[in-house]
This record gives C-alpha cells, sequence and structure tokens, in this order.
C-alpha cells in the first residue's frame, strides 16, 4: 500500500489552506516534502507559499519561485498559442470551443497558477469533417478513441467532435444527445484568455459540472487522476454558488442517468474534507468510503497517476498494461461500476487487433 493521507498531512494541509486563505495558516515542520508533494500532483501553482506570511527554507523556496516563474511563462505562452490557433480556425470555417485546461485556468483567483498541459478544442464538426480537415492541415495527426491528436508550435491539441465519450453504449448515447441539447449554449459563453484580448468559447459552469467529472471517470479508467483535476472541480463547484436549486437538481439528474453519481459522492468527499470546500457548494451527500478509495489512489499515483507502482509494470508489455488496468478498475469498481465491464471489453478488443497484427 502507497502512502496515505496522514503520511501526506502537513502537504494537505498546506493545500486546504491555499485554497481557504481565511482558514488558520497550518505549522510546516518539512517544506521539501511539501513542495515535492506539490509537484508530484502538478500543483506547484495553486499552493506556491509566497503569496502568505511564512517562512521556507531557502533551497526549497528557491526551487519552488523557478518552477513557479516557468510555468507562469509557458501559461501565458499557451494562451496566446490557443488566440492564435483560435483565429486560425475561425478564418477557415471550424467553430470550436476551449474545453478545460486553460478555460478552467479562468475560474482561478489568478489564471497562471494552473499549470497548462494540452489543448483541448471542441469542433463543431462531424468525425468525418474534422478528420479531414486535421489530417490535411496537421499531417503528423493520430488518432485516438476520445480525440485526434495534433501539434500547433509545438503544443500538443486534442480535438474533440465531442467534448466526452462513455464506453457504456446506453449512457453514451444519453451523453451525446444531452451534448447536443448544450452545445449551442457553450458555443455561445465566451470568455477572454488571460493575458489576450481575444474572446472565445468556453463552457458554462454548469455544462463543466457533468462534463469534467466524466472527464474525471473516463481518466480514471484509463490511467488516473490527480489533486490538480480534484482542485479544478472544487472551482467548477465554486461557480455553482448562483444556480437555482432546480438547475442543481438538473446536474445530479444528469450523473444518475449517466452512471457518474457514485464517483460524485466520492469527489464530494475529497472538496470537503482535504480541499475545504463549504458544505453548502456541494452538490450530493459526500461518501467517505469512496473518497478514501480514490483519494488513496490520487496521493499514491499523482497527476494522471504517473507516479503509480502500476505504471512501472505497464512498462513490461502490452499484455501487462492490460492486466494491471483492468486490476486497477476492479480496485475502484465501486466509483463507476456501469462502465467497468465495457470498459474491459474494449481493451480485450484492443489486445486481439494488437496480437492479431503481430501474426
Amino acid at each position: 500500500m502507497g502512502k496515505t493521507n496522514q503520511d501526506y498531512s502537513e502537504a494537505l494541509d498546506w493545500v486546504r489552506f491555499t485554497l481557504n486563505p481565511e482558514m488558520t495558516m497550518p505549522r510546516i515542520s518539512n517544506w521539501r516534502e511539501v513542495y515535492d508533494f506539490c509537484d508530484k500532483q502538478k500543483i506547484t501553482g495553486v499552493c506556491e507559499p509566497t503569496r502568505f506570511d511564512v517562512h521556507v527554507d531557502e533551497d526549497v523556496l528557491l526551487d519552488w519561485l523557478a518552477l513557479v516563474y516557468s510555468l507562469r511563462k509557458n501559461g501565458d505562452i499557451i494562451n496566446h498559442r490557443i488566440a492564435d490557433l483560435f483565429q486560425i480556425l475561425y478564418r477557415d470555417g471550424i467553430p470550436c470551443c476551449l474545453l478545460k485546461g486553460q478555460g478552467n485556468a479562468l475560474m482561478y483567483p489568478d489564471p497562471l497558477m494552473r499549470i497548462p498541459g494540452d489543448i483541448d478544442i471542441w469542433i463543431d464538426k462531424d468525425k468525418r469533417e474534422l478528420d479531414d480537415y486535421f489530417i490535411q492541415k496537421f499531417p503528423d495527426s493520430k488518432q485516438s478513441f476520445k480525440h485526434l491528436k495534433v501539434w500547433y508550435e509545438g503544443t500538443p491539441v486534442d480535438a474533440h467532435d465531442t467534448p466526452l465519450k462513455l464506453y457504456h453504449p446506453k449512457h453514451n448515447k444519453y451523453l451525446q444527445e444531452w451534448i447536443l441539447s448544450q452545445k449551442e449554449e457553450q458555443f455561445d459563453h465566451q470568455a477572454a484568455l488571460f493575458g489576450t484580448d481575444m474572446l472565445i468559447p468556453v463552457p458554462t459552469p454548469a455544462f463543466n459540472a457533468v462534463y469534467q467529472m466524466g472527464h474525471i471517470m473516463i481518466h480514471l479508467l484509463d490511467e488516473g487522476v490527480g489533486l490538480r483535476h480534484i482542485i479544478d472541480y472544487y472551482y467548477v463547484l465554486k461557480n455553482l454558488d448562483s444556480m437555482t436549486e432546480a438547475e442543481k437538481q438538473g446536474i445530479r439528474d444528469v450523473w444518475h442517468k449517466l452512471g457518474m453519481f457514485k464517483l460524485a459522492t466520492g469527489i464530494m468527499w475529497i472538496e470537503r474534507e482535504i480541499l475545504g470546500l463549504p458544505q453548502g457548494l456541494l452538490l450530493v451527500p459526500p461518501d467517505e468510503k469512496r473518497g478514501r478509495l480514490l483519494l488513496e489512489d490520487i496521493l499514491e499515483g499523482g497527476n494522471f497517476g504517473k507516479m503509480s507502482k502500476r505504471q512501472i509494470i505497464k512498462k513490461k508489455g502490452f499484455l501487462f498494461k492490460g492486466v494491471v488496468l483492468a486490476l486497477h478498475n476492479l480496485k475502484l469498481c465501486s466509483l463507476y461500476p456501469a462502465e467497468i465491464p465495457y470498459k474491459l471489453i474494449a481493451k480485450v478488443k484492443t489486445f486481439f487487433r494488437h496480437f492479431t497484427r503481430k501474426i
């Protein structure tokens, strides 16, 4: 078993305080461990200590400031690349909407606090049109189950014909119908990227409440999630504060229909108990058992599960990768039971395609 939240208590106390600075500042005895934890979870910007009246060991502080300077500079570069890319797409008549990533950063008190990743865009074209356009524009494009991956100015771009796909056929059918019903509102909802003058479409908070819950679920099925995802969702929930109870109930109803409700209860426990989100901002009652199960996986694996022991085993070969992923999903099956069988079926099909190509 990996380290528990008790082993990371100082680091988690610091994360909780930086998200809720009105709380009492925790005492930190080992800043190096806190820094290493934040780096593993890719939340060094969120937890940067110079915003507070606190003494940090000089060697740790210098490492921390250097990393934060780099991520802020990179965030600014990524924002300008997004603006440039959207101008190209608009010029070519390609309607698009920015998903998560730098769009999530707009919800943070300081948008450059969030470490940037890939650029995710939702294209208002069917899959064939999307593939034809991007493969012609970017010949090194690579296809996957979820998106088409391209590179713009050296930055990975995931182009989606739909923001999210689920493995469960019935759930996915309902999801695509729901997305279609929400699409016009999302493409009309615009915001200015931090540091640029360009207005671009970004999802509404209500859409994000469903979409990003599903995004977390799919990443748990495929690899893992880190605290960065959960902090993103912390700000999604804070942005729902002005919604009516009927609107919030609408989100809960969609979670039920998409098999996300159990996962939501676990996430709510982490948001309240670990990150300090006020009880009144939770959309469903928190479930401690599910929350602790998810938290253990997050603490062990770090961002996208990249630091987990299973990642080492996966490198031993395709078969090992399939077995490890199956065992990981069975361990977490109480969070998303309906998706598990269809994910395993998908992995079996992938294995046989891989095996037959070898023959």
